[in-house]
């Protein structure tokens, strides 16, 4: 895992311009032998610098890590200007390999960091807004989806309210979020 920093721009890929990838391969002595081409971690703007945190022998536990949210670039240019941010770190993720491809999976918090459970189960959503009363006043949750998308081109899923919300897009195989809407867009 690596910032190639100038790699050049592949169709929907590589457009961050600190971009970071990822080479599945083979460690021979001190010679690396490449088994995939370069693949992004991650296509979200100024995605920098990862770290992979992997346990001591023997401890139980998944390999993380955790990356930079932000340009150096743009130091004098807050993230959030009206409320004095500047960049921050990414949502921890563990890592695993299936098939010469990293997957990514969020950490959910456990212990006193744990979401509380909530189950909503049993309601179809349809082209209506379903209001989830559950949901009012949570600010952090996990969403279990299960999406049949054979027979529709595409589903897209809003979070918030026609004025303030998150939209998530499903579509020829890629999920795409767009916060242009959001508090913090």
């Amino acid at each position: 895992i690596f910032s190639p920093q100038g790699i050049p721009a592949r169709e929907e890929a590589f457009r961050n311009i600190f971009a970071v990838g990822y080479v599945v391969g083979r460690l021979d002595g001190t010679a690396f032998h490449e088994v995939t081409d370069i693949t992004e971690m991650d296509a979200g703007f100024e995605y920098y610098a990862p770290q992979v945190f992997k346990r001591a022998p023997g401890d139980e536990g998944p390999v993380t890590y955790i990356a930079w949210v932000g340009n150096s670039a743009t130091d004098d240019h807050p993230s959030l200007p009206d409320h004095g941010w500047i960049h921050c770190l990414s949502v921890p993720r563990t890592l695993t390999l299936h098939d010469g491809k990293l997957r990514q999976q969020p950490v959910v918090g456990t212990g006193e960091l744990a979401l509380a459970p909530l189950a909503v189960a049993g309601q179809s959503l349809t082209d209506t807004t379903t209001a989830l009363a559950e949901l009012d006043g949570i600010r952090s949750f996990v969403l279990t989806l299960p999406l049949d998308l054979s027979d529709a081109a595409a589903a897209t899923l809003r979070l918030g309210t026609e004025e303030c919300h998150v939209s998530v897009a499903f579509a020829e195989g890629k999920m795409t979020v767009d916060r242009s809407t959001a508090r913090y867009p």
